[in-house]
Parts: structure tokens; C-alpha cells; sequence
């Protein structure tokens, strides 16, 4: 069984601690499983941040070292009625904020891109955030979206769209404090989002970051870029929308390649498209837009919802989206010569969601060119994800813990050793993340390790009867261990504590599925048929990495 771990404490060194009876016997050895964490590639889902509501609007950056960092919304949790809230620790910034999150040798830091209130004297949290008042206003339904990107020198620059427009900071330098800035101003600010769509942030090869977004504000649409100005922001129109009259803001997506800065985002009536700088523009040499760019069809007739792009080493372009005719695809080339995949079957999202409630797709390539492309999946309710050593090559790949996720964003490592893949988890409102990579040295595995022998567990616990209980509070069991008679059907009475969904599921070593029960916010009574005798493993399926144990059936 594996110990619950705390957000805000990723690593927790537990004690084995003998006490003396009154009687003063002495102590008893405890025994011991023998487990088996799995080896070749594994995907491990792990609570990164679970303090209130928090994971909306997420976006993944890798920095040149393979350290992922996370991008995303903190808003003050709303909570049932007698409900108590968890207090948030001082080293922890407070909500609202735009929060970053970064992991490094299963180490989570927590920090913030900008606080709506600043910290207590003597207390510096991570990333030196900006503090900025207009942060107080913000809630899941004005705003939309981050993203942030991480300079040659490890600082994070991170850009999110709030109900006042555009904001922007830095992470901080020579020890100083960031600076909000305000990239686009709104006025007066929107009291729900749709107008602006979800930023998107790259730096050029000087450093210097860019910031590009759609805004529909006008009523027929634009792509607009932005860059530090001498007087704040200078922005400049880089295409158009033809089909656009009132339609929701999409996505934009900022790539750098050897042209320059390039600008994908999706036009209604036409396509994915991508607008390029001139000629004369370089990777090199460009620190500023130009006010004349080219525009190019890269997919035709497909709403290009939940758009994400990525440029990999050898300058291919790749882009994933929705394409509101039932599938996902994903396309791939350069200027003038597209190639395009689908991935998946899917429901189609819908076109007139706006803000957070925007569904995401996410694709990453590492230096070899092997690529990962995950998405949100209705019929499931999860998040999918497919990798392969190329964009011709792709193929599912299980992500179990990703029941009831959304918004599904996605990083990898340049080196291809692990990929990561954030989204945000509805019941718990939550931020999870899941690694895909070899399973060996990981401390945190899911699903929960199960015992090589059945001689080795059965003195954890053993049958008692037909009439099993176990209580789920904190998101975590009470129980790390469920007997029951073989061949016999008995029932187990579920007590659900928290305010959220929870289950109870039992699967065998080889994760087949034996018995689901229906999620549920309160408590419930499961009814099971009987089972042949041997060592299984039980879960919540919302949450296998903190909520698992071992489920025993023997004669």
C-alpha cells in the first residue's frame, strides 16, 4: 500500500516505530509484501496540486534540463454547505493567483506567476511572484487560459487571459520581485470569457518573449501579436478572421523556427491556419513583428478546437486539434507541405464553449522526432494520450488515474526519457500529472503494487465474513487491505466522507477489471459477486495513486 502524499509535501519519509504494550511485550515484526513496481515504460498519474480549486487552464513547458514546469489557475475553492476549508501553509501562495508548479526527482515545488495578496514578511515563494490586485476578480468563468514558456536561464514567463484583458510576468531576477504587465487591456473587464482566447507565449532567440491571441471583440475577429514596447505592449494584427461574426476566441499557438516566429490558429470558415513573418525574418535576427505577414491553409474545413502546436528539432511544425467532424488529428510539416494524421475517434467538442470550459488537445515531439499528442475523451470521460517514434507511428497508450480529467496539457523531455501530461481533475479540483516513462526509481506507482504471493499478504488481513466496510476522507481509505470468502458473493458498505466522487474497484495483477463501482459523493453499499480465491488489488478509480490497497479472497 502505498502512503497518501500530500501536495504541499511530495516526499514523505515514513518511520516503522515499535511501542511497548502496557504489559511491556515486545514488539512484533511486522510482515512484509514482496512487491513488484513494474519496469519498461510506465505512465504514473500523482497529485501535483490539490489546495482548493486549482488546475484550470493549465499549459506544460520544459526547460533545457527535462524539469517540466506547470502553468495554472488558483481560485478559492467553493465548498459545501458545514463544510471546513483546508488552510492554505504560508509557504504556499494564496487564491486567486496564477500558480506554477515544477517537479524535479518526485519533488514538487509550488510557487505563483502573480498573487492577487502579497506574501507575510520574510516569506518568498518561488518564482518571486508579481502581486497584482486585479487578480481578486478572477473566477473559472472569466477567464481563460495559460501558458508559459522557460528562458535559456531557467526563468519562467508566463501569460494568462483574465476578465481585464492579457497579463504577463517573468519569474523574478537578480532576486527581484516579477511585474504584472498588461499585455491587452479590456474595459470594462468581462464578466465571462469568450471574447479573448487562450494566450499562447514564446521567446525569440534574443529572449525576448512574444505573445500572441485571437479576440473576437470586434465581431469579426483577429490574430494579434504582442512584444515589449517602450510604452508597454506593441501589438500588431497578423491575420484576420474571414468566418468569424461573434464566434467564440480559439486558440493561438506562438512557434519559433528558422523563419522566425510563426502563428498557428484556426479560422471557422476556412481551417488551421499559420501565419509567417517575411522573408527577411530569421530566428536569428527578428526581435519584433513585422506589420506584414503571410497566411497559409494548413487544414482544411475542420474547426481547429483545443489547438496546440510545437516545432520539433529538425523545424517539422506539428499541430493538434479537434476538428468538429468526430475525430482528432494531428498535422505536420512545413510551409507549403502538410501531411495530416487522424488520431482518434472522438465526440465532438462543443463550438460555443468559451474560457476554461474549452476543451484542450496538447502535442510534444523530443529531439529524436518521437511524438506524444493526448486529448480530452467524452465517451470515457478521461484523458487520452498516444506516443509513437513518429507522427506516422502513434498508438494508444493507457492512462489509468485520468477518469473524470479535462484540459489535458502536455511537455516532454528533450531527451524523450519522460513525457508529461497535466490536466485537471473535475471531482477533486485538482491539478494532476501523469509521467510517462520508465518505471524504474520512481517512488510514487500506480497502479498500486501487488504482491508476488499470496503466503506473503494473507496475514495483512483475511476473511471475516461477507460484510466488508471501508471509508473514503482526505481522498484516502481507511483500509489498506479488503478480505473476502472465495466463490462467495458478499457486499462491501462504502462510506464516502468527502464532498467528492469516489469508488471502490477491484482488479487483478494483470489490471483486469473484476468489479466497478458506480462513483459516488455519498455513502453506498456495494453489492459483489463471488470471486475465485487469489491476491488482488482494489482503487478509486478517480484517485488509484493515493487511494489503493490490497484485496485478498481465500478459502
Amino acid at each position: 500500500m502505498l502512503a497518501r502524499i500530500p501536495a504541499d509535501v511530495s516526499k514523505r519519509i515514513i518511520l516503522g516505530i515499535c511501542v511497548a504494550a502496557l504489559a511491556g511485550a515486545a514488539c512484533s515484526t511486522l510482515p512484509v509484501a514482496t512487491v513488484s513496481y513494474g519496469s519498461g515504460t510506465e505512465f504514473i498519474p500523482m497529485v501535483a496540486d490539490n489546495l482548493d480549486n486549482v488546475g484550470m487552464g493549465n499549459a506544460v513547458a520544459m526547460d533545457k534540463d527535462g524539469v517540466p514546469y506547470i502553468s495554472y489557475f488558483g481560485f478559492t475553492e467553493k465548498l459545501k454547505k458545514g463544510a471546513i476549508p483546508i488552510p492554505r501553509p504560508l509557504l504556499t501562495p494564496g487564491v486567486p493567483s496564477v500558480l506554477i508548479s515544477s517537479e524535479k526527482n518526485n519533488i514538487w515545488t509550488h510557487g505563483a506567476a502573480a498573487v492577487a495578496v502579497p506574501s507575510v514578511t520574510g516569506i518568498v515563494w518561488p518564482y518571486a511572484p508579481a502581486v497584482d490586485t486585479h487578480l481578486k476578480n478572477i473566477l473559472a468563468t472569466n477567464t481563460n487560459g495559460t501558458d508559459i514558456a522557460i528562458g535559456a536561464d531557467g526563468v519562467p514567463h508566463t501569460v494568462w487571459t483574465g476578465p481585464d484583458g492579457i497579463w504577463e510576468t517573468d519569474g523574478g531576477t537578480a532576486g527581484l520581485a516579477s511585474v504584472a504587465t498588461h499585455v491587452l487591456t479590456v474595459d470594462p473587464p468581462l464578466s465571462e470569457a469568450g471574447e479573448i482566447g487562450r494566450p499562447s507565449i514564446a521567446l525569440d532567440a534574443a529572449g525576448t518573449p512574444w505573445v500572441a491571441f485571437t479576440s473576437t471583440a470586434s465581431g469579426t475577429g483577429e490574430v494579434d501579436v504582442a512584444t515589449p514596447g517602450n510604452k508597454g505592449w506593441d501589438v500588431t494584427t497578423v491575420a484576420t478572421l474571414k468566418g468569424c461574426n461573434g464566434c467564440p476566441a480559439g486558440n493561438t499557438q506562438l512557434l519559433l523556427t528558422s523563419n522566425g516566429m510563426e502563428v498557428a490558429y484556426a479560422d471557422p470558415s476556412v481551417g488551421v491556419m499559420l501565419a509567417t513573418q517575411p522573408a527577411a525574418g530569421s530566428a536569428a535576427t527578428t526581435t519584433t513583428p513585422t506589420t506584414t505577414w503571410s497566411t497559409e491553409k494548413v487544414a482544411a474545413k475542420v474547426a481547429g478546437i483545443g489547438l496546440d502546436a510545437t516545432v520539433a528539432k529538425d523545424g517539422t511544425v506539428l499541430l493538434s486539434y479537434y476538428t468538429g467532424n468526430g475525430t482528432v488529428e494531428l498535422t505536420t510539416g512545413a510551409p507549403g507541405a502538410w501531411s495530416t494524421k487522424k488520431v482518434a475517434d472522438v465526440v465532438d467538442p462543443d463550438p460555443q464553449a468559451v474560457g476554461n470550459a474549452t476543451w484542450t488537445t496538447g502535442v510534444a515531439a523530443d529531439d529524436s522526432g518521437a511524438v506524444s499528442v493526448t486529448w480530452y475523451d467524452k465517451g470515457s470521460d478521461s484523458v487520452k494520450l498516444a506516443s509513437g517514434a513518429s507522427a506516422s507511428a502513434l498508438a494508444p497508450v493507457d492512462t489509468p488515474g485520468t477518469l473524470g480529467g479535462t484540459e489535458p496539457a502536455l511537455g516532454v523531455s528533450p531527451d524523450g526519457s519522460n513525457t508529461y501530461l497535466s490536466w485537471y481533475d473535475v471531482s477533486t479540483t485538482s491539478l494532476l500529472v501523469g509521467v510517462l516513462g520508465s518505471a524504474k526509481g520512481v517512488e510514487i506507482a500506480a497502479p498500486s503494487p501487488t504482491p508476488t504471493a499470496l503466503a506473503q499478504t494473507a496475514t495483512v488481513c483475511s476473511p471475516t465474513g461477507t460484510n466488508l466496510s471501508i471509508t473514503a476522507l482526505n481522498t484516502a481509505f481507511d483500509k489498506s487491505c479488503l478480505a473476502a470468502p472465495a466463490d462467495k458473493a458478499f457486499k462491501i458498505v462504502f462510506d464516502n466522507q468527502d464532498p467528492f466522487n469516489h469508488n471502490v474497484a477491484i482488479y487483478d495483477s494483470s489490471n483486469k477489471v473484476l468489479f466497478t463501482g458506480p462513483l459516488t459523493a455519498s455513502p453506498t453499499t456495494y453489492h459483489v459477486g463471488g470471486l475465485p480465491a487469489g491476491t488482488y488489488k482494489f482503487q478509486c478509480d478517480v484517485h488509484p495513486t493515493v487511494m489503493n490497497g490490497i484485496f485478498i479472497v481465500a478459502k
